[in-house]
């Protein structure tokens, strides 16, 4: 009996300091795809700290923007391909709920068979673990194709890890596992022309860079027009007849007629 007991305290022992160890105790994401190939993502995380938040970011796709943390404008940076948000001063007393809100641009490709693929990345690599997961994803309109779900762990299929359903135009999943960390997660799937009629054609258009771009240019060539250039020199017209020509006959020669006796 005492050897019963004592194994039960060393068990507890053992699961004290697990159940505190740093990690996102749930997290639910809402995306919601538009027409022309964006999406709006709201993502709500419950985090549980052991130590301080210094440093702390929740990385983000790198096209990541319009991004806040509980409604506020976030600071973020680009590292490794990822667009990180800093964390620091959201987070007090070892925990927190957040959520994060950002737009995504281009989800939707063409593939080497001409069909348009949707992609849309619902984990970029957390640092810390996530218990639990639940997502939805709302197309805008129904469809009757199975999504492929990726992952770090899982490249092929990541269906060991997940559960999820098509109702419609909405994809609803939720984890079976924790999730580990650094752990990424992107669904795939194929979708009509008619669902996304200009998805493609939408990324021809001028954002703010290129006009920027095409300002400096014209500026820059204005300048050389007006400052660089190398001005032709400018004719010189002189009223003095050619040599071995007098006044009187320079208008026999131009109009062939007789010679000006006045003149």
């Amino acid at each position: 009996m005492r050897k019963i007991l004592l194994f039960i305290i060393c068990i507890a022992l053992l699961a004290l300091p697990v159940s505190a160890l740093s990690a996102i105790s749930s997290a639910t994401g809402e995306t919601v795809v538009k027409s022309d190939g964006s999406c709006q993502v709201t993502l709500t995380v419950a985090l549980r700290l052991d130590g301080s938040s210094s440093g702390l970011v929740f990385p983000l796709p790198e096209n990541a923007r319009n991004i806040t943390v509980n409604g506020v404008s976030a600071k973020s940076s680009v590292a490794s391909g990822t667009r990180n948000v800093d964390l620091e001063n959201y987070i007090a007393g070892g925990s927190g709920t957040l959520t994060l809100r950002y737009t995504l641009d281009d989800l939707v490709s063409e593939n080497e068979k001409g069909k348009l693929i949707l992609t849309v990345p619902l984990l970029s690599g957390f640092s810390l673990p996530i218990e639990s997961l639940e997502f939805t994803i709302v197309l805008p309109d129904a469809t009757d194709k199975k999504p492929l779900f990726t992952s770090t762990y899982y490249q092929e299929t990541a269906d060991p890890m997940l559960t999820y359903r098509v109702e419609g135009d909405t994809i609803i999943g939720a984890s079976k596992q924790c999730l580990q960390d650094r752990e990424t997660l992107t669904m795939t799937m194929e979708v009509s022309k008619e669902m996304f009629p200009n998805a493609l054609s939408r990324r021809w258009s001028l954002d703010t860079v290129d006009l920027v771009m095409i300002c400096i240019g014209v500026l820059a060539v204005l300048y050389w027009l007006a400052a660089m250039r190398c001005r032709a020199f400018p004719r010189i017209r002189t009223a003095t007849a050619p040599s071995g020509m007098n006044a009187g006959e320079i208008s026999c020669r131009l109009t062939g007629q007789g010679m000006d006796l006045t003149l």
